[in-house]
């Protein structure tokens, strides 16, 4: 905590008097988060996020949950008076939106307080990591699968009720006929 400390000397005729001012300095951090979506959704979906504190110590954002648009990018601002490492939980609310895949990722999330030694001032470091405890970018990606159009199969009614297997066994027995008479007419021709 810095803090500004204006004294005042008396002469040893008055009584000594002191005066105390302080003032809190005060940081605000903002934790990121980000949304990428593939798939091409019809309307601009609205995704929730939810930030939890580790501790219950931890100061915390004036509402706990984020929504964001589309692919838009938004912030949970937190407002840090004293050093410390503070830890969060970042995850993704699931929605009812059908045709949509949510990335049920599960950030850690370490913030540093940190007094600069030269200035004196505040700092803060942002560190996340994913479930393996690696070290990212918390990022959520969503899906987005159109849905299946479904074809109706047309079947032309032509008014007949005649059996496939029955028409190709007339043409059959027809070329037999055909191919018959014109031998026959052959044979004949060259008797002649």
């Amino acid at each position: 905590m810095l803090s500004s400390v204006k004294v005042h000397a008396a002469n040893e005729e008055e009584n000594q008097v002191s005066d105390v001012e302080r003032t809190q300095e005060q940081i605000t951090v903002n934790i990121p988060v980000k949304l990428k979506t593939t798939g091409t959704s019809q309307g601009n979906e609205t995704f929730s996020f939810l930030l939890k504190q580790n501790d219950e110590q931890n100061p915390m954002p004036k509402t706990s949950e984020v929504q964001v648009t589309g692919t838009k990018e938004d912030a949970f601002q937190i407002s840090y008076t004293r050093t410390g490492v503070y830890r969060y939980t970042l995850s993704q609310m699931a929605g009812e939106s059908k045709n949509w895949t949510y990335d049920q990722s599960v950030y850690s999330l370490e913030v540093y307080i940190l007094r600069n030694e030269q200035t004196e001032r505040l700092q803060s470091l942002l560190v996340a990591y994913n479930a393996k405890g690696e070290k990212v970018d918390p990022v959520f990606t969503n899906v987005y699968q159109t849905p299946e159009i479904r074809q109706k199969s047309i079947t032309v009614k032509t008014g007949d009720s005649a059996d496939v297997k029955t028409l190709i066994g007339l043409m059959l027995i027809c070329g037999g006929v055909m191919a018959g008479t014109y031998e026959y007419k052959k044979k004949i021709a060259e008797k002649k």
